[in-house]
């Protein structure tokens, strides 16, 4: 074969990698949400938490690849938590719990948070980190089962025990 008739294919492969590449060069960094969040207990729905996100709610979020998973603490130690409860909060400096774990539903990364797919409908959230703790924020229009607060939360990296 010669040259002239391998021309015409290679140039427009390589024309449509080259623009493939170019594409996703273009795109913006998805947002980091890989791990472990439990809320800031001492936080309300658009008050940021008093003491830096010292002390963790026993609720909290698990996203592992694209899917996002409810955690509920079974061995929280606190005295003292919100609305006066033993046991429904833990130090953030805490090596080692056990949680329930529920399926959400997926996480779409976005650049600047995330989709949460749940009950057939996909809910954004803008997400901002910052030094203590980060800030997710749901945007409008919301879904039927979505609430307009605002979660403070941190990423907690200690060894976590899951239990049915």
């Amino acid at each position: 074969m010669d040259m002239s008739m391998r021309c015409p294919v290679v140039v427009p492969v390589l024309l449509l990698t080259a623009l493939a590449m170019a594409s996703a060069a273009a795109e913006p960094d998805k947002i980091t949400l890989d791990g472990l969040w439990f809320t800031c207990e001492y936080a309300h729905s658009q008050i940021p938490p008093s003491d830096d996100c010292k002390i963790l709610d026993d609720d909290g979020f698990l996203v592992e690849g694209d899917f996002v998973w409810h955690m509920k603490v079974q061995n929280g130690d606190r005295e003292g938590c919100r609305g006066d409860r033993s046991g429904n909060c833990f130090r953030r400096e805490r090596r080692q719990l056990t949680a329930k774990k529920k399926k959400i539903g997926q996480a779409v990364r976005t650049a600047k948070g995330a989709v949460i797919d749940y009950l057939w409908c996909g809910q954004p959230y803008e997400i901002s980190h910052g030094e203590h703790y980060s800030e997710v924020r749901p945007v409008a229009p919301l879904c039927p089962w979505t609430s307009k607060k605002t979660y403070y939360v941190a990423r907690w990296d200690g060894q976590l025990t899951v239990v049915d």
